[in-house]
């Protein structure tokens, strides 16, 4: 058995590239309890496209974004009609789900947290986070979809961290892919909070708020 089956206690066949198990569909061979919404959140710029992307074609993991399906559309409520109902339907096929943009607000997390607990779906939050300064520069200044500074500070204000009741786990967005989907996958495998974890999570959400009020 090598070091990443005794990490994880996968079964093979394995791949592993740079430490991480890859296999296409390798979702359905974790065993999970239940299937999981992988709900991807944080500040524009933090990341979270890089992340979400790059977990969700490597485990063959169906990947709705939320930014994408508001660009089709000139209505918020008609974009967040499509967004429910594709979240709706692809639940039917109890895959875990990666989901990129909703849940900035307690509100919105509410809503998917009853949407999952309805369809036997079970939530985990994963916040990409950096530090503001970091996350503007980014979003500011990337060539594609970029967000002007009113728009950034405007987001910066909505959001609402994740509450120490709420399932979540903070990946840093400084980090290399290898080192997040990692933290991420002992997560879910485990199906239980990582003792080492919680405090940093913890220590995550104070840091922001300090920050917001020093910005």
């Amino acid at each position: 058995m090598n070091s990443i089956q005794s990490v994880y206690g996968y079964c093979e066949p394995l791949v592993v590239n740079r430490g991480i198990c890859y296999n296409v569909g390798y979702m359905k061979s974790l065993k999970l309890n239940k299937p999981h919404l992988l709900v991807v959140i944080g500040l524009p710029g933090a990341g979270k496209s890089f992340f979400a992307k790059k977990f969700s074609k490597m485990f063959g993991a169906p990947h709705v974004d939320h930014t994408f399906y508001r660009s089709l559309t000139t209505g918020l409520s008609a974009s967040d009609a499509i967004i429910n109902d594709t979240i709706e339907k692809l639940m039917l096929t109890q895959q875990t789900i990666v989901i990129e943009g909703p849940g900035h607000e307690k509100r919105s997390r509410k809503e998917l947290g009853l949407l999952a607990h309805k369809k036997g779906y079970k939530v985990l939050y994963i916040w990409v986070q950096v530090d503001p300064a970091t996350a503007s520069a980014r979003a500011v200044n990337r060539t594609k979809i970029g967000v002007s500074r009113q728009e950034f500070d405007n987001r910066l204000k909505k959001f609402h961290p994740p509450e120490k009741n709420e399932s979540y786990l903070v990946i840093s967005g400084k980090h290399t892919y290898q080192t997040q989907a990692r933290t991420v996958l002992k997560k879910i495998v485990t199906e239980r909070p990582l003792a080492s974890q919680a405090p940093l999570e913890d220590e995550a959400r104070k840091a922001f708020l300090r920050s917001r009020l020093m910005g």
